[in-house]
């Protein structure tokens, strides 16, 4: 009763405007109001009408416990709930829903006309006279092949792309260093020799059947590809291949080993250009993947490399600039797509008068895109939270941070050598509807509710604890590692058998995640985070899409499906490949897959078997 006047006002104000903020803003703050359920019911009806119906299923929950909405408004719910929940394929709670709505109407006229199915014995009969009662049952919609927006390529990182199979060789190929990544173009000759030699070392040691899958992740917007560099940002022509543009910005490691300190004649120079190189190139998801939207390309820089100065700079703060030290805060760097051009960035060392950029946190991967928003993942000395930004404004003017919200604090700070994979995951969200799922990159994955800016649930897969014995061994590890050389640290990571990578996969009522810190594989359900199934990782690469409820995972050594409702085996038997050279996309019932033998393969989803291996040729 205090808060119904301003409630009504701006509910008000928000049908006159047709602004969805403002019913965000009427749920958020006066959700228990008359005009809080007026809110929800308008909110979850647009977006039943835009086909969001995991966000609109929601929405239709909250109103089936609420104090203002009568039996008439609970029954349209339920019976509205039930069908995006099926829709979503989240089939218990539809069936509940369903169950509920009976209750609430089985003494009206025309259920007791028969004209309704008998939900007992035929629940989806039941659903389907409900949706087409209600409205055709919508469809989410998916991005297309003309954009390839940022690491697997939708909210869902569910890795559906509109692709030919390729076919024939190579068509062409661009070095990810060049001339225009230095002052002094004629080193870029010896640094190019460093990195084949390294690559070829890598091959020897590792044998044919281990994969090498690089870090870096590209992305297409219209009739621009746009890739990072060791050094730059780099625009080309998908079609020729041919260079476009190159940012002015370049990374400050690179710019120190290649122009600023070029002392290869000493020894800890070739160390760590190898180490650079090697972390850039294969372990470095953080640096290496972007993400766009309509106007901007986002790449983050300057966060340094783990190094032997890990063990130090949580103690001695003044390290952290050293451009070989593993920073504790880097760059998120925005560049206008149609113009080509710098526009902005946020992060940095810590300011005391910042104004209103965010300096002193990492970037722990690129930004979602997501409804004109940028949802960010960032370490703020050892806590990790989520901020989410208007990439329409700028920093240097306004304020761009709309809100955020903190996930999880860390045990280990990100400069610490135990950090090493939440440092280098390139850890983003993922969504569908209105939940964001989080990867915290250390021992937690979180869920929140982007509309009411709440957390929706936690789930800990591994403990996290450091006892007095514990901590005795991670000082000596940090004295061995003061004194390690950089080739020990660059074996050791490279070495590391872990996931690939750890964007989180929605599919339905399903998230699978694949932790950077742990070999198993989690299905959590969406709506509440509760573990359905895990399993062993085996030689599990990375989880390269779902098709028709199996989840495909791709080894070093031979592909495998999993149902999703259960955890158990979806193909008579495993597919066995030559090691992966790198990521592939879906299209459709089919994977094409790039191997390590100079073929790309292309798979039969349906029934688990190799259609195609191409040859590239040599390039």
């Amino acid at each position: 009763r205090r808060y119904g006047p301003e409630a009504a006002s701006l509910l008000k104000e928000a049908r006159q405007t047709g602004d969805e903020a403002r019913l965000d803003e009427v749920i958020r703050r006066y959700g228990m109001t008359r005009a809080g359920a007026e809110a929800v019911a308008l909110l979850a009806d647009r977006l039943w009408d835009s086909g969001d119906l995991l966000a609109a299923g929601r929405l239709f929950d909250r109103l089936l416990d609420h104090p203002a909405v009568d039996d008439a408004d609970r029954a349209a719910a339920l019976s509205r709930a039930a069908v995006c929940w099926w829709g979503c394929g989240n089939t218990a709670r539809a069936r509940d829903r369903l169950a509920a709505w009976v209750r609430v109407v089985s003494n009206s006229a025309e259920y007791s006309k028969g004209a309704f199915p008998d939900p007992a014995k035929d629940a989806e009969a039941a659903l389907n006279w409900l949706a087409q009662r209600s409205s055709q049952l919508a469809v989410l919609p998916r991005a297309t092949g003309e954009r390839i927006v940022g690491f697997r390529n939708d909210p869902q990182r569910s890795g559906m792309y509109d692709q030919a199979t390729p076919t024939g060789g190579v068509v062409w190929n661009y070095p990810a260093v060049d001339e225009d990544d230095s002052d002094v173009p004629g080193r870029i000759v010896e640094i190019t020799k460093t990195i084949e030699a390294l690559q070829q070392e890598i091959r020897d040691k590792a044998g044919e059947d281990q994969p090498i899958l690089p870090a870096g992740c590209p992305v297409i917007c219209d009739d621009r590809m746009i890739f990072r560099g060791y050094g730059t940002l780099k625009w080309l022509d998908p079609e020729s291949g041919g260079p476009i543009y190159y940012s002015s910005m370049r990374d400050e490691t690179f710019a120190s080993l290649v122009d600023q300190d070029w002392h290869p004649e000493e020894h800890w120079h070739p160390e760590n250009v190898r180490l650079f190189f090697g972390q850039r190139a294969w372990r470095d998801l953080t640096s290496g993947a972007l993400s766009c939207d309509d106007h901007y390309v986002y790449s983050i820089f300057n966060s340094g490399i783990a190094s032997a100065m890990g063990s130090t700079v949580e103690s001695i703060a003044e390290l952290a600039p050293h451009p070989l030290a593993p920073r504790p805060y880097n760059l998120l760097s925005a560049f206008d797509l149609e113009h080509i051009l710098y526009k902005w960035e946020q992060g940095g060392p810590p300011r005391a008068a910042s104004g209103h950029h965010i300096t002193g946190v990492y970037f722990l991967g690129p930004p979602l895109p997501l409804d004109g928003l940028l949802y960010c993942l960032v370490d703020d000395r050892k806590q990790v939270r989520l901020i989410v930004l208007d990439p329409a404004i700028d920093p240097n003017r306004e304020e761009q941070v709309v809100w955020e919200q903190p996930l999880y604090n860390a045990e280990y700070h990100l400069s610490d050598p135990a950090a090493v994979a939440r440092r280098l995951a390139g850890c983003t969200p993922s969504a569908a509807g209105d939940v964001l799922v989080c990867p915290t990159g250390e021992s937690m994955v979180v869920a929140v509710d982007r509309r009411t800016r709440q957390l929706l649930w936690t789930h800990q897969y591994r403990e996290v604890s450091i006892d007095p014995r514990m901590m005795q061994i991670r000082m000596l590890m940090a004295q061995r590692r003061a004194v390690e050389p950089a080739q020990e640290i660059l074996d050791d990571l490279l070495e590391d058998d872990h996931w690939s990578d750890s964007a989180p996969i929605i599919s339905g009522e399903y998230v699978l995640y694949t932790p950077p810190d742990d070999d198993d594989l989690l299905c959590l359900r969406l709506t509440d985070g509760h573990l359905l199934w895990q399993e062993d990782r085996r030689d599990g690469l990375y989880v390269a899409g779902v098709y028709d409820g199996n989840a495909i995972i791709v080894g070093s050594s031979r592909i495998r499906a999993i149902r999703l409702e259960d955890g158990e085996p979806a193909w008579p038997e495993s597919i066995p490949i030559p090691a992966p050279s790198g990521r592939g996309f879906q299209h459709g019932r089919y994977y094409v897959l790039p191997l390590s033998s100079r073929e790309i393969a292309s798979i039969d989803l349906a029934d688990g078997r190799i259609l195609t291996r191409s040859p590239t040729g040599d390039w």
